[in-house]
Formats: structure tokens, sequence, C-alpha cells
């Protein structure tokens, strides 16, 4: 009906007319349902995603890696973006195609890292032919929440750093090795995990060994600073003699310091 009232805009999906991002949101959700491109389990790991502790720009990167929708090389060729004497080889690697699934999977460097990261935590697997099931087989090592969660944070900090690793050796000639990209991933998982899951602080030293599998003594905020300089005398312990010695002598600081909040 005409009337002489001022126009306005109205967000049809809500009944008072105004903007939401849930409604939104909802709406993307439905449009992706339609495409029917989805099945069962792999709805319900893009739920299970955004459960992760990990830092909210890592678990989007994991989303959009899940999506197919980060540019890789072979993504960006299908969009003209890739110049012509740009190959489509992997930039880890050099030996296949760079797709998502390559890159973080079946890639030599990839698949090193997951291997050593498996004698971490204490389970095994061969590695899947798609990254929906690498996240149900890595997440199947332990019924218990907050392990569960663990597991989870270590997942996405692998995919995180990997692909920091491939675009370093891209844009700063830097190679990584497996080792290395180990390490990191140790250490940036535990910096994550003192600070966003909530449990008992865990000194590093028994993150590395893999301890936190199993429970993590209280040893309050001087264990975490003795832990934090430890973790860098890790990280430099190969390329500085200093370093080595340090953290030979903050080892057995650190054994002596779990003693006596032990007993």
């Amino acid at each position: 009906m005409w009337n002489q009232g001022q126009d306005g805009w109205v967000w049809k999906r809500e009944e008072d007319g105004a903007f939401t991002m849930k409604s939104m949101y909802k709406k993307l959700e439905d449009m992706f349902i339609l495409e029917d491109i989805w099945n069962v389990e792999e709805k319900r790991i893009f739920e299970q995603l955004w459960k992760s502790p990990a830092p909210s720009k890592v678990v989007a990167f994991s989303w959009k890696m899940l999506l197919d929708r980060i540019p890789t090389r072979i993504n960006l060729s299908r969009r003209n973006a890739l110049p012509p004497e740009v190959p489509l080889r992997c930039v880890m690697c050099e030996m296949e195609p760079e797709s998502s699934t390559h890159l973080f999977l079946h890639c030599r460097v990839a698949q090193g890292v997951w291997m050593e990261l498996l004698r971490w935590v204490g389970n095994m697997f061969i590695i899947p032919q798609n990254l929906f099931n690498h996240w149900a087989c890595w997440n199947a090592g332990s019924s218990k929440k907050k392990i569960s969660r663990g597991l989870r944070l270590i997942w996405h900090t692998t995919i995180w750093l990997i692909w920091k690793a491939r675009n370093e050796k891209i844009f700063k000639a830097k190679d990584s090795e497996v080792m290395e990209l180990v390490e990191d991933i140790k250490v940036w998982s535990w910096r994550w995990c003192l600070s966003r899951l909530n449990i008992p602080a865990c000194m590093f030293y028994e993150w590395a060994l893999g301890s936190f599998l199993v429970s993590c003594p209280n040893l309050g905020a001087a264990g975490v600073l003795v832990s934090v300089w430890w973790s860098f005398l890790w990280r430099w312990r190969r390329v500085c003699w200093v370093c080595a010695a340090l953290l030979l002598l903050c080892e057995v600081l650190l054994v002596l310091w779990i003693c006596s909040c032990m007993f």
C-alpha cells in the first residue's frame, strides 16, 4: 500500500527486518546444502573443525583448505592468476602438481612431518587419500575430550606451518627441513595450548616428550617462564653450541623442578 512514510531496508530472513550475521551464515549454509557436494561425514568434520582451540585465523585457513579455496598453484592456474612461466609443480618437493591434497598430505616434506608427529603422539596410520579422512584418522586417537582438543590443535598448527613454510620458500627462498618443521609445530602448539586450553600449565619439556597425552602437573607461572626459555634453546640448539650446552643444563634443572613439584 502506498504511504507517505520514509523508505528503509528490510532483511527478510529476520522477523524484525534487521540484518544479523547468524541469518546470513544460515543462508550461505543452505546454499552449500542445496549444492549437495558434501556427504554426512564431511559435514560432521566441518562442524568439528570450528571446535578446535587453535586461533581463529588458523581454523579459518584449515576450513578454506578443506573447501579447496586456498591459492595453491593449481587453483591459481584455474583462475588464470598464475604466470605462464611458473610451473604447476609443488613448491616443497617439485615433483607433483601443487594441489591442496598433495601439498598437505602427499608431498615428501608433508609426509615426513606427519610421520614424525604420529610417532610423537603415539599413533600410527597410513596417510589417506584426502584431507577429510586424515582429519578423521588423526582425531580417532583418543576418546578423552581434552586430549582430542589437543590433537585438533596440533593438526591445525601443522597445516598452518606447512603453508607458512611453502610461502617462505617462494618469497624468501628458504628451504624447511622436516625436523625443523616438527620442532616449530611442537613449540607453536605448546604456546597456543597454554593460552587457549583450560588445562594446568604444561612445561614445554613435557609437551615435547608427548607426556601431555597423559597429564600435566600444575607448575605455575615460574615453570612456564622456565619452559619458554627451554623452548628457545631447543629451537636454536643446532646452530649454536652455547645454546646446546645451556639446553643440557636446562634439562637437568627441569627434571629437578618436576621432581620438586611432584613430591
